[in-house]
């Protein structure tokens, strides 16, 4: 899906985003939401995980995340 920047409608480029923890470790960013995952874990009231793409503007600099739902 093609994304313009809210502020310059710009075409938005994909870009990798990361959280550094430690040296050696990073974490993936997600976004949980009240969706049900089904199955067993939905019953017992287990949320969905879903992954985040980001997104920057070539003109302004702003990251902008999305959620994959």
């Amino acid at each position: 899906m093609d994304r313009n920047c809210p502020d310059c409608d710009v075409a938005l480029q994909t870009v990798s985003f990361g959280m550094k923890v430690g040296v050696n470790d990073a974490w993936s960013p997600y976004v949980k939401t009240e969706r049900s995952s089904g199955g067993l874990l939905g019953t017992l009231g287990v949320s969905k995980k879903n992954d985040v793409d980001a997104h920057l503007c070539p003109d302004c600099g702003r990251v902008l995340l999305y959620a994959d739902v």
